[in-house]
């Protein structure tokens, strides 16, 4: 029932920000939890690939003394691969198109984090 209220505001966060072409809701070790997005790869590799991408992230932020990460932005030629952590062992990664705002997609990020967080 959990997994499904999720996977339902994910949905919703999908269809209503403008650019967002998917979004995925990963733990800290890789376990896809929520995936909306299609795609020819796997989404446990994806899942993967965003946890190592957040460890790495968060090792710099502390090597460099930048406290703790809360967000990470990856842009692309054809878009931007935002990160929002919403608490220490989950993640939010939405897929956008290079048309998006990212204010705003940075906003409802935020806004969904602290959903899911509350569902938890």
């Amino acid at each position: 029932m959990l997994i499904k209220t999720i996977q339902e505001e994910c949905a919703k966060f999908l269809n209503n920000v403008p650019g967002v072409e998917g979004v995925f809701v990963v733990s800290k070790d890789g376990f896809v939890i929520s995936s909306n997005f299609h795609s020819n790869l796997d989404e446990n590799e994806v899942g993967g690939l965003i946890a190592s991408f957040i460890s790495l992230a968060e090792k710099t932020t502390d090597q460099l003394n930048r406290g703790t990460l809360t967000n990470a932005l990856i842009e692309g030629t054809k878009g931007l691969i935002v990160i929002v952590q919403a608490d220490g062992e989950i993640s939010l990664i939405a897929i956008t198109s290079e048309k998006s705002q990212t204010g705003l997609v940075l906003f409802e990020m935020n806004k969904l984090a602290k959903k899911i967080v509350g569902l938890l």
